[in-house]
């Protein structure tokens, strides 16, 4: 996932964790807000502003984007680990499949 669209998932409100994502959430008398979806109280974590998010997405370019990089050069295979669980464990098994049969079909049993 690029780094801009990271920023931009990681403002949005995430009403299913209950977290109200910025100041904007809550009114300008400090009234705790509530969720739409089920009226309960949204509460904001100490962590949950702007200069954390920039500085997460700093940490990512200078320590994950090189390791990506590194690993992309190597002879390795990705799985999309968005899927269920179900889905990966699947396409695990295909590439574990693949790799054992075409490092088993050079080899002649004795």
């Amino acid at each position: 996932m690029a780094p801009d669209q990271l920023q931009r998932e990681a403002t949005q409100p995430l009403e299913e964790a209950r977290v109200a994502p910025t100041q904007s959430a809550w009114s300008s008398a400090g009234a705790r807000s509530c969720s739409d979806a089920d009226g309960a109280f949204l509460t904001q974590r100490a962590d949950d502003v702007k200069e954390v998010v920039r500085q997460r997405l700093r940490a990512y370019e200078e320590a994950t984007e090189p390791l990506l990089q590194y690993y992309e050069d190597r002879d390795l295979h990705r799985i999309d680990g968005t899927p269920s669980a179900e889905e990966i464990h699947r396409a695990v098994e295909r590439v574990l499949e693949t790799h054992l049969a075409s490092s088993t079909a050079g080899r002649q049993r004795p």
